[in-house]
């Protein structure tokens, strides 16, 4: 099995090469396991009738959130006391969050504050390994599985290469993509995207627009022959 991870800013294509790559190792007559870290968090704020595109929502107003918030944060933590002290520490995050997404309405933008203030702010802060435990128990549990693609590799911790050590049959591989015409917002200057540069990688893809420095083709080879 060979698990690749791809990290690279907001809007650098990683979800995009997470796809190809994907397309090209099936044509190749290989099974795929396409996940992410966020997956759990993901189903976290479907449950608060949260994603990028807008939901119908059951509750009020702020109040009536934060109370369903904290029950759906406290099925993962135990130490319902410093969940409570982090909520409360975060709370102006949150709230500025839910102005965007349920009043005015800018759904891409609310979903990525309330994604990065709960998943870094909240649940980070308190076990920094809860959501690669999640993910590292789905793959070791994975059958008939060849290539595993996680496409949002942001924090030194989610460095998944010490798998090897636990498994001889995983190869593990690191890609960054670094688009050198990347315009950022403020939403990029938060702790989730800080780690980028510094992380370890095998390959570096560099992008301008629409053209990278390697073909799609040169990195799936470059991936198989290196690893199989």
């Amino acid at each position: 099995m060979i698990v690749i991870e791809i990290c690279g800013y907001k809007g650098a294509g990683k979800s995009y090469l997470s796809g190809m790559l994907t397309k090209e190792f099936s044509n190749l007559g290989l099974d795929i396991l396409k996940t992410s870290f966020a997956v759990p968090l993901k189903k976290l704020l479907r449950n608060l009738y949260v994603n990028k595109y807008g939901t119908n929502h059951k509750f009020k107003n702020f109040d009536e959130f934060m109370v369903l918030l904290s029950k759906k944060l406290s099925t993962l933590i135990n130490d319902k006391k410093l969940l409570t002290e982090k909520i409360l520490e975060n709370v102006d995050k949150l709230k500025i969050g839910y102005e965007e997404y349920f009043n005015n309405k800018n759904f891409e933008k609310g979903f990525r504050i309330l994604a990065q203030t709960i998943e870094t702010n909240l649940l980070r802060s308190i076990n920094e390994n809860i959501w690669v435990n999640i993910t590292v128990d789905k793959i070791l549990n994975a059958k008939n599985i060849d290539i595993v693609i996680l496409d949002d590799y942001r924090f030194l911790n989610e460095n998944l290469s010490y798998l090897e050590k636990l498994n001889k049959n995983i190869k593990a591989v690191r890609i960054r993509i670094n688009y050198i015409n990347l315009k950022k917002d403020e939403l990029s200057l938060h702790e989730s995207e800080k780690y980028i540069d510094k992380l370890p990688v095998d390959y570096e893809i560099i992008r301008n627009d629409k053209s990278y420095n390697i073909t799609l083709n040169s990195l799936v080879n470059k991936i198989l022959n290196n690893n199989l």
